[in-house]
């Protein structure tokens, strides 16, 4: 992988940060599934000739007493990355692979992160909102007419609280995908048929840290 890349920050005050970044990104025989040609549908791995990432990236985090004194305990945290990616298939490919122009499989077109943060520093609790989304992406690639499988975007929104206690423990609860966001996987035209969907259900964690 050849990764060229250029970023510039500025941080107007403690904890505070604007950034955006440029990147290229060049492969070199990317590893990606396929859609065998079979009764079955059976998936394997094959090498596409390169492929291409070039995007730019814009992130954040402010603080919201800029708005109004009375909230220097809230910040938000936001994070946009815009991405063209562009496959080269051999020849040989070429007369095999269903899509003889598209975006490397995996790489989703854009990703969305945003965040609010909560902080009281006299009780020493924080707390954390976070949504992400991600663009549609080709999981699998399809072959012999077979149509290019996507994962459609999915809405994830996590929560997480944590108290400190003393002057050395921190006890940390944390819920991913709050409202379990359903995985699909459509294949067609404007993802028209659904080929698979399921939920993985939301994960819970609670943690305790303890440090000198």
């Amino acid at each position: 992988i050849l990764n060229l890349d250029a970023r510039y920050e500025v941080f107007p005050r403690i904890g505070e940060v604007l950034a955006v970044s440029f990147f290229h990104k060049r492969f070199e025989r990317p590893i990606e599934q396929v859609i065998l040609p079979t009764s079955r549908g059976v998936i394997s791995y094959q090498n596409a000739k390169g492929a291409v990432n070039t995007g730019i990236e814009i992130e954040g985090r402010k603080g919201l007493d800029v708005l109004w004194s009375g909230l220097k305990e809230l910040s938000v945290l936001a994070n946009l990355t815009v991405v063209h990616s562009r496959v080269d298939l051999d020849t040989d490919q070429l007369g095999i692979q269903t899509s003889t122009s598209r975006p490397l499989a995996g790489q989703s077109p854009y990703v969305l992160n945003f965040a609010l943060d909560w902080n009281h520093d006299r009780s020493k609790t924080r707390a954390r909102v976070l949504y992400n989304v991600a663009g549609e992406r080709i999981a699998q690639v399809g072959s012999n007419g077979i149509p290019d499988m996507y994962e459609q975007p999915r809405h994830l929104v996590d929560l997480s609280v944590a108290q400190g206690i003393g002057q050395h423990l921190d006890l940390k609860a944390t819920i991913e995908n709050l409202f379990d966001a359903p995985v699909r996987f459509t294949q067609g035209e404007d993802g028209r048929f659904l080929a698979n969907r399921y939920q993985v259900g939301s994960t819970f964690w609670l943690t305790a840290t303890y440090s000198h």
